[in-house]
């Protein structure tokens, strides 16, 4: 928990921190990982693994964390925003867009996938959570 993951999900830093809190599902615990500067208009990428394959994924994102328990697991940002995708067959999904410009020197960003899954408790497996402060 707390641990700093590179860009490349390695783990030396370069603004992502990962702050644990997986739920397994059907494969295990899914991981989520970030990779980009963190700077705005810079793109960004999430990578979601070991999800239940061909389902659906709610991306949770918000700018502090609410650290509360729910269908088993703990949902951990304090959310402004959950968008729905789909994982493929093999239980990923990767997106990438333009990190939001405006953003002050140290603000911090949680992100946490719950995903639709009948091998997780009450139905749901949950990534870990991710932090990423803007530099």
């Amino acid at each position: 928990v707390g641990q700093a993951v590179a860009e490349d999900g390695s783990g030396d830093g370069a603004g992502w921190t990962d702050l644990g809190f997986a739920l397994a599902g059907t494969n295990g615990l899914p991981q989520l990982s970030g990779k980009g500067s963190l700077v705005g208009g810079d793109p960004v990428s999430l990578t979601l693994v070991s999800a239940l394959g061909t389902t659906t994924a709610a991306l949770v994102a918000g700018f502090s964390q609410l650290n509360a328990p729910f269908e088993g697991g703990i949902f951990v940002p304090s959310p402004a925003i959950i968008r729905y995708f789909p994982t493929n067959a093999g239980g990923m999904l990767e997106g990438t867009a333009a990190w939001p410009l405006g953003l002050p020197t140290g603000t911090d960003v949680y992100f946490q996938f719950w995903i639709f899954d009948p091998g997780g408790p009450f139905g749901f497996a949950a990534s870990n959570a991710l932090r990423a402060t803007t530099p």
